[in-house]
């Protein structure tokens, strides 16, 4: 009877330390050409994840703004939440986290309603997400969940002019190029792309908004990506998507 209690106990713990965590980066486009109400329900989608115990003990998610400049301007705009492996008398701690969250989350969203970003700097936000992921040791799941138009505006490029997003063959084309200094970027990862709807892709022509989201996908892959998925209904997918991918 001793030998079998031992078994199980044993199989138990196997089976717990098998369990692979996950590690979310869910980046939310802040900038002021996305709708309010989108930007209102992408935030709104973070908290039944906690809530609702989609997210487990040991996984993590960091919550990243798109800004105008990732590099000046994302500095304490990071919202860093890793759930606790041990668990605390009735889920104490996971309670005061999340009114913590809770908090935070509605003083981020305060200041972008005061002062939304007047440009959109999607790539760098990207590789910021990446960047937080590759500190994840371990056995880890890695996914990546970007809310946004996915129009990049800034110094460098503006996908709403750029006659090399006149087409999808143009734009991948761009997205090969770019994703050379970027080898290997998002190896092991998951990307789901989630659409949030804007002034700029409403006045958007039907094939440059093709050759958008033919960027995207060929600029992840192109940079190791395991998977690139994109959803139209970007804040109504949230749940589904990381319960998926749990």
């Amino acid at each position: 009877m001793t030998v079998v209690i031992l078994i199980s106990l044993l199989l138990i713990s196997c089976g717990r330390a098998q369990r692979q965590r996950l590690a979310l980066a869910y980046v939310i486009d802040m900038t002021a050409s996305v709708d309010t109400d989108s930007i209102t329900q992408a935030f709104a989608a973070i908290q039944p994840l906690l809530s609702s115990k989609t997210l487990k003990r040991g996984d993590s998610i960091t919550i990243i703004p798109i800004t105008a400049d990732t590099l000046a301007e994302s500095q304490g705009k990071i919202l860093r939440i890793h759930l606790n492996e041990n668990r605390e008398v009735y889920d104490s701690d996971l309670v005061n986290m999340i009114k913590d969250v809770e908090d935070k989350l509605k003083r981020m969203q305060a200041e972008v309603a005061v002062n939304p970003y007047q440009h959109s700097d999607i790539l760098g936000a990207a590789d910021l997400a990446a960047e937080e992921l590759a500190a994840e040791k371990g056995n880890v799941r890695k996914v990546i969940l970007i809310l946004s138009d996915f129009i990049q505006d800034d110094s460098n490029f503006n996908f709403n002019s750029s006659s090399e997003m006149a087409n999808d063959r143009t734009a991948v084309d761009l997205a090969k190029k770019i994703s050379t200094t970027h080898a290997g970027k998002f190896a092991g990862a998951t990307l789901y792309l989630g659409m949030l709807r804007s002034k700029d892709l409403k006045k958007m022509s039907n094939a440059r908004r093709d050759a958008v989201q033919a960027f995207w996908r060929e600029y992840f892959k192109s940079g190791g990506a395991g998977m690139v998925s994109l959803a139209i209904d970007g804040p109504g997918k949230v749940a589904t998507i990381v319960a998926r991918a749990e």
